[in-house]
């Protein structure tokens, strides 16, 4: 593509001298360097990814130019054409040609010299509607993978897939809904042609359907060939009911229409006035001046005459003060997604200790095998056991707080968040309960399946090791770097 020796240089250095390590109980052990490709998620990647995709660009232009594929026209005159052989958005990419044995020769060329994969469920979900049965079944595909992962014996579902598939700061685990996702994604498209009027696509949308204002096209009624911008379209009145309009310079605001003061439109706020009105589709523009013509009050928008209005999104939720803050904190760092599971499991009550495996009809001894002085349950293992409150008790002491251990583990969360408001670093300290929890889960697999043990004292160390190495991503070399993240706590 004639980039020079020095620059091929520098990206081959990025991709040939990374190294790795993999993380065993969760410590990292050893590095080695990559024999081929690059690092998913490296720096370098998204940036050949685009110049890949721009040399497919200059192929396909190519082949339009020498006429071995032509595209389709849109038009809605003889004077206005506008040829389309190909659509690119991210890793998708869409080509149009004719229905030739000769094109299609020509297309697969340039396939195989590019070798193109399309990712086509996220392409289908942006456009078309997404059945039931589908949802249903990949649903089923992905609690699965989760609490199974490709192990053919029958693992336990510990939380409910309604609660996983919940937002992260709404106590869920986060994982994508796809109905919602299908939504947004349909609700994208409408939210990028009000905003992207000059765009080639919208361009297409505009000739094709018309436009019935200046932030949307007129329903697509026909029933022939309208079958995906209809289902777009359709969602226009839910996006619509949550948006309102930022006036700049009034163009594309219509006066009595659209949602510009308030949760509601004038014609709605005056329906008796909007009756007598002459001129109902006249815009912001239109109707006020510098001068207030006709009465109404004096609006200056003369010094904003090259912004165009825009639509914005109301208030929307914003996630409320919930003590599932911690287990986002955690699963956001990628050293402490186990001990973020947990936690998630804990709080909902559904880790595999012996209460739950006795009610799946799984024969265990019942007894803690940390304190033997009671039954092993979620509550018991993570809050009560008398090795699990010296844990608690080295974070408490340490900030000199009066705490009572709360019955249940959502009330614990709930006052955990509320003790550490004056944290110099609340998100390590929302970190202490799930590192608390993974260490005593830890060791109580090591008793209950292994055979060993560690003394109280070097459970202590390991948990605050964990605690430094959750809180900075690196274990610390020292002392001091210990009582950093402390008294940061």
């Amino acid at each position: 593509m004639g980039f020079g020796e020095k620059w091929i240089r520098w990206i081959h250095f990025c991709i040939s001298t990374v190294k790795f390590s993999v993380l065993i109980n969760g410590a990292p052990e050893g590095f080695f360097e990559a024999q081929r490709g690059i690092r998913q998620g490296g720096p370098v990647s998204p940036f050949l990814f685009i110049l890949a995709m721009e040399g497919l660009n200059n192929m396909i232009k190519t082949a339009k130019t020498n006429r071995w594929i032509t595209g389709f026209e849109v038009s809605t005159n003889n004077e206005r054409s506008l040829e389309v052989t190909h659509l690119q958005y991210a890793d998708d990419t869409l080509i149009f040609c004719d229905a030739d044995e000769e094109q299609l020769r020509s297309l697969r060329v340039i396939l195989v010299l590019f070798e193109v994969l399309d990712a086509l469920p996220t392409y289908m979900l942006t456009l078309f509607p997404i059945p039931a049965g589908v949802v249903q079944r990949l649903d089923k595909l992905r609690r699965g993978f989760l609490w199974q992962g490709n192990k053919k014996r029958k693992g336990y579902h510990l939380v409910k897939w309604k609660v996983m598939i919940t937002g992260k700061k709404q106590g869920g685990l986060g994982i994508k809904n796809l109905k919602n996702q299908s939504k947004a994604l349909k609700l994208k498209w409408l939210w990028r042609y009000a905003h992207e009027p000059h765009s080639m696509w919208s361009k297409v949308i505009k000739l094709k359907y018309g436009e019935m204002d200046s932030w949307v096209t007129k329903e697509a009624t026909n029933p022939y060939g309208v079958t995906v911008w209809r289902s777009i379209r359709n969602w226009w009145p839910f996006l619509r009911n949550h948006t309102t309009i930022t006036v700049h310079n009034g163009v594309r605001t219509q006066f009595w229409k659209d949602r510009w003061l308030g949760n509601q439109n004038l014609s709605e706020i005056f329906p008796d006035i909007f009756d007598l009105a002459l001129h109902e589709d006249r815009t912001v523009a239109e109707m006020w001046s510098p001068q207030g013509r006709g009465g109404l009050p004096m609006v200056d928008i003369t010094q904003q005459r090259k912004i165009q209005s825009e639509l914005r999104l109301q208030g929307h939720e914003q996630g409320s003060s919930n003590p599932q803050l911690a287990l986002e904190t955690n699963l956001e760092n990628q050293n402490s997604t186990k001990g973020g599971m947990l936690h998630l499991a804990a709080s909902k009550g559904g880790s595999t200790n012996t209460e739950n495996l006795r009610k799946r009809n799984s024969i265990l001894v019942t007894h803690c095998c940390l304190c033997g002085e009671a039954a092993e349950t979620v509550r018991h293992l993570f809050l009560h056991c008398k090795i699990t409150d010296q844990l608690w008790k080295i974070f408490i002491n340490l900030r000199g707080i009066q705490w009572t251990m709360p019955s249940k583990i959502v009330d614990t969360l709930s006052s955990w968040e509320e003790a550490g408001i004056e944290a110099k670093n609340r998100s390590y300290w929302r970190t202490i309960p799930a590192c608390i929890w993974w260490t005593i889960w830890r060791e109580r697999n090591a008793r209950s399946f292994e055979d060993r043990s560690r003394s109280l004292q070097m459970i202590k160390t390991d948990c605050i090791l964990l605690l430094c190495f959750w809180c900075t991503k690196s274990y610390p070399v020292d002392a001091e770097a210990i009582l950093e993240v402390l008294e940061s706590c």
